[in-house]
């Protein structure tokens, strides 16, 4: 014989299988809630290192302020930020520091034509690389650092354009200036030597 269930028993039963489904709950803290809630958002990426890239820009208002060039070279946004005016500023200060036939005779052929200044990290020369009669010029970045070495550098490179074969550590610093072209040189200014050995000549250096 079956047991007779009370309507109070189903409803104890029913209570007790309430509490069972039901989650305790539990005081959470600030901190607690924001590890969930950034537990469940997704993260944004941790930002990625800036990438060196070709970079260029030219440079105008340069010794009498008619004369432009260009500037390049491969850095980052950061390492880039101030390269051409820095070789701006100094350039200017050299030329106007310059006797006037300096700057006639070395400064302004120079940078009659197209000039490129390429800015290197890590090259093979120790300051700069240029070729004789050349308007492309290529300068160590660590010369941005001392305002006075990069005058003279930038100094430098416009005699090589003149074809100043007396500039100092030329040969070490112009791989395109080889022993063919430094006999040969020998040989044309050794003829000059003879044919004007009378005639007085002004040193400009």
């Amino acid at each position: 014989m079956k047991k007779k269930i009370t309507k109070e028993q189903v409803l104890s039963g029913f209570m007790a299988g309430l509490q069972v489904l039901t989650p305790v709950a539990v005081p959470v803290t600030a901190t607690a809630a924001t590890a969930i809630v950034l537990a469940g958002c997704p993260q944004p990426d941790d930002p990625k290192p800036e990438q060196a890239k070709l970079q260029g820009e030219v440079i105008t208002g340069l010794l009498d302020g008619n004369y432009s060039a260009t500037v390049r070279g491969n850095f980052t946004d950061t390492e880039w930020a101030g390269v051409a005016d820095t070789i701006k500023t100094e350039l200017n200060a050299k030329y106007a520091s310059s006797s006037t036939s300096q700057q006639d005779n070395f400064f302004k052929p120079a940078f009659a034509d197209n000039v490129v200044i390429t800015v290197e990290k890590n090259p093979p020369y120790a300051k700069y690389s240029a070729a004789y009669g050349s308007s492309a010029f290529s300068i160590n970045y660590v010369m941005l650092d001392n305002p006075d070495e990069l005058q003279q550098v930038l100094y430098d490179l416009v005699r090589v354009y003149g074809n100043r074969t007396s500039i100092p550590e030329i040969v070490n610093v112009m791989p395109q200036y080889n022993r063919a072209m430094m006999l040969r040189d020998n040989r044309i200014a050794s003829r000059m030597t003879r044919v004007h050995a009378t005639v007085p000549v002004t040193k400009i250096s």
